[in-house]
């Protein structure tokens, strides 16, 4: 080896010759001259006591080292631009938001659009999840600023205040043989195909026991709500979910929504919850001041 150390500058240098495949052209890429693109590749050759390049007349290859060094450079320039992003992350302020698929997208987007004007120096982060008591987990651990759930909780650290009340409805296609029922019981759901969400998720488990009991219950398991719906309107089964999530697609006749008393059972409260004494609670007050003048002014979301 030589006495020079390779540097990221070298790598730098080394993997836009070896994307451009031209020592010119990965000078104007750099805002470098010539010469300082050939010095660095030199030095680093050195430094590797090997050849990256061969040149056959105007035409540039990598050689075999070169190859190997290319995809390690990648590896190291990508690492390195991902901890850049992090440092400077990590000293800009921070809101993290985390809300379950009980909780309304719509409300979510309308509240971020309105929140974020006012907070660019803010780095919002937001996230979905399937597991609310997970969601709370992370809100104890303050690795979550704010959740959105459906889970009750009595935590003396945690401060809970309701969003909404929502209902929750069977809804079939407009072809489905239930479709012109208003309510059904277990009976009416016998023989019938039940197209169900993840059953990792409380909220389906507690879904799941209303329908213990009946009898023929044919199931299948969709890990997206969007295609669940889509499944439901293609006519391959019932399914359930909150009227917030269905409400455009009954206005749109592609579904109907009938009542099924048992859901009556399943907590009908969405609540925010964030660590009672954060440093962010005045930016976590906002957001859900945010969420809450588009809730209070949808009438969908006034069970």
């Amino acid at each position: 080896m030589g006495g020079k150390i390779m540097n990221y500058d070298q790598l730098y240098a080394f993997y836009y010759v070896s994307k451009v495949m031209n020592f010119t052209k990965a000078s104007e890429i750099l805002n470098l001259t010539q010469p300082a693109i050939t010095t660095r590749i030199r030095n680093l050759e050195d430094e590797l006591s090997c050849q990256l390049f061969d040149k056959q007349g105007k035409r540039l290859n990598l050689t075999k080292e070169g190859k190997i060094l290319l995809e390690y450079a990648k590896k190291i320039i990508f690492y390195a631009g991902e901890a850049k992003e992090a440092l400077s992350i990590a000293n800009q302020p921070q809101l993290t938001i985390g809300f379950s698929p009980a909780f309304s997208n719509k409300v979510i987007t309308k509240a971020v659009k309105e929140f974020v004007p006012n907070h660019e120096y803010i780095y919002l982060k937001i996230i979905e999840q399937h597991d609310s008591l997970d969601l709370l987990e992370q809100v104890k651990n303050q690795t979550l600023d704010l959740a959105f759930v459906r889970t009750p909780t009595f935590d003396p650290n945690l401060t809970v205040d309701n969003v909404f009340k929502d209902k929750i409805y069977i809804f079939v296609s407009p072809d489905h043989p239930l479709s012109t029922k208003k309510i059904v019981t277990k009976e009416d759901l016998e023989g019938q195909t039940m197209v169900h969400y993840s059953r990792s998720m409380g909220y389906w488990k507690r879904v799941e026991e209303t329908v213990v009991g009946v009898k023929d219950l044919k199931k299948f398991e969709v890990r997206n709500m969007e295609l669940m719906k889509k499944f439901v309107k293609e006519g391959l089964g019932f399914s359930i979910l909150p009227y917030f999530t269905l409400h455009e697609e009954e206005q749109k006749g592609e579904i109907v929504v009938i009542e099924y008393e048992p859901l009556n059972e399943i907590p009908r409260d969405i609540v925010s919850v964030y660590y009672t004494g954060s440093a962010r609670t005045d930016l976590i007050k906002t957001f859900i001041s945010c969420c809450m003048k588009h809730i209070e002014s949808d009438p969908i979301y006034s069970f």
